[in-house]
């Protein structure tokens, strides 16, 4: 955790210091996603394009943190319970009906 935590004041430190530079905003986002905030990696690739509309860098980071949010909120829904979503790993996992009964589950990666 600490070089992410590093990452992320160094780069919040960037966005204070010079709040109009595009790369600083991506820089804090791509911080914020390896700690764990996809949310708040958002906000930071959103100020990027309102600074930079066309940072195609920023375009695809904030999609991919957009993924996260979207499959953690899957995840939340889908009625696993916190410990299996845990291990839920890949997109192809699979349960068979003898496995869900007994609360376990495989997980099947493909490529």
């Amino acid at each position: 955790m600490g070089d992410a935590w590093r990452a992320l004041t160094a780069a919040t430190r960037a966005t204070e210091l010079d709040p109009l530079w595009p790369e600083a905003w991506v820089t804090l986002g791509r911080a914020q996603l390896n700690f764990g905030e996809p949310d708040s990696a958002i906000l930071s690739f959103d100020k990027a394009l309102a600074i930079k509309p066309n940072h195609d860098d920023a375009k695809a980071d904030r999609e991919t943190a957009a993924r996260l949010v979207k499959k953690r909120g899957q995840l939340h829904t889908s009625g696993l319970s916190a410990n299996k979503r845990r291990f839920t790993v890949g997109e192809n996992s699979e349960m068979s009906a003898e496995d869900e009964e007994k609360g376990e589950e495989t997980v099947v990666q493909c490529g």
